[in-house]
């Protein structure tokens, strides 16, 4: 016995459809079995799909039917180990597509075949879409780890294969039935292996990306650590061609390339600028400001907008004085426009009055603020915070 009970290969995106249709396989068995034990035979007999009964109902219903819990265990079981990182590289529409196409292609060749000579005997299960959903994942990640529970007599134990080759075992196992049984096996390994091949077929007119053992080797850190700190900027790289719009990704990159000391590639840059304004919606202030920081330092220049917002929320962040360094940089750029000058000075003098305690340098900001425009809004604000702290013999 092999069983794959893990795919180190984490999904992209949330895999919604995934466990959706895992949700309504269990739902429909519950309503249509007998006590959970069997599917009632009326519900076999009325919507599995036969060669003399291919009408569209009986074809979409007989995806949803299962004979027994074995049945239905196996295929969520499958379409659990594989369809999440599927759906995530192919999104929800697309992989809804391919379940369906799938569960088609492999319909037409068991019912192409061995219909004509059984005619009256419906099949049921969503075998040769989720075989469909394999074929997919053997094109998309033929080596990602998947761990595998193997068992023969009294000589049990864990291992690990690349997908390919455990996509391989189990078409196999379906050619093997074919010759060995035909129609006699009980299982319709002619749908399986014409959902493989459905899989592999909508994979490559879709023209989607594959990954490399780099990538799959990176993925497979991830899955077991959760920690992308841990991966070298190849490790990144390699995910960053997978997931080119993924701030988390684009982030840890470049702190990776800083580690290394030796500068910035142009792809890594071009990530970071592409991804900066989810990077300062999503992720933690404080990781961000600090790339900012950095990628000031190495003398290149952050957008001024994005500076300011994200030292404000440095503000009220554990990490004031990132904030201030932030603004530091920022006033030293000649591209500074008199208003954004102003803000960034006088956010530096509220920075360094109530969250430094430095209060002459909060004073010197705040008349640089009126010395830029004396007659804006902020310059108001700066000469109202001057007198506060003269009041208080701050100033």
């Amino acid at each position: 016995m092999l069983l794959p009970y893990r795919c180190k290969n984490p999904p992209e995106t949330f895999p919604l459809a995934t466990y959706l249709l895992i949700a309504i396989n269990i739902a429909v068995y519950a309503v249509t079995s007998d006590g959970f034990l069997q599917v009632k035979e009326s519900v076999v007999d009325t919507y599995g799909l036969s060669y003399q009964n291919m009408s569209a109902r009986n074809w979409a219903a007989s995806l949803f039917l299962h004979g027994d819990p074995m049945h239905l265990l196996g295929n969520c079981w499958f379409l659990h180990i594989f369809g999440a990182s599927v759906e995530g590289r192919l999104k929800t529409p697309k992989f809804l597509v391919l379940y369906f196409f799938a569960g088609l292609t492999g319909d037409i060749l068991h019912m192409g075949i061995f219909g004509p000579s059984f005619p009256d005997i419906p099949t049921i299960g969503a075998s040769g879409a989720i075989m469909g959903v394999m074929g997919a994942a053997i094109y998309m990640f033929p080596h990602a780890e998947v761990l595998v529970f193997y068992g023969y007599g009294l000589y049990w134990g864990t291992t690990a294969w690349a997908l390919l080759w455990v996509g391989i075992m189990y078409v196999a196992f379906d050619v093997v039935g074919v010759i060995c049984c035909g129609p006699y096996s009980g299982v319709a390994n002619l749908a399986h292996l014409g959902g493989v091949g459905g899989g592999l077929l909508f994979a490559l007119i879709a023209r989607v990306k594959r990954d490399t053992e780099t990538q799959s080797q990176a993925r497979s850190v991830l899955a077991d650590s959760h920690d992308l700190g841990i991966l070298n900027k190849y490790e990144l790289r390699s995910l960053a061609d997978t997931a080119p719009d993924d701030p988390l990704v684009a982030l840890h990159w470049f702190r990776a390339e800083e580690r290394a000391g030796f500068g910035f590639s142009a792809q890594c840059l071009d990530g970071f600028r592409r991804n900066l304004r989810k990077m300062i919606e999503t992720l933690p202030v404080e990781s961000v400001g600090q790339a900012l920081v950095s990628y000031e330092a190495a003398g290149y220049q952050m957008p001024i907008r994005d500076g300011l917002q994200i030292a404000l929320k440095l503000e009220g962040s554990a990490a004031p004085n990132l904030a201030a360094t932030l603004y530091d940089l920022l006033l030293k750029r000649q591209d500074l426009d008199k208003e954004s000058a102003s803000t960034a000075l006088l956010r530096r003098g509220i920075v360094s009055e109530t969250k430094l305690g430095l209060y002459e340098i909060a004073v010197a900001h705040y008349e640089q603020v009126i010395r830029v425009d004396s007659m804006s809004p902020l310059a108001e604000q700066a000469r109202h915070r001057i007198a506060s702290l003269k009041r208080i013999g701050r100033a």
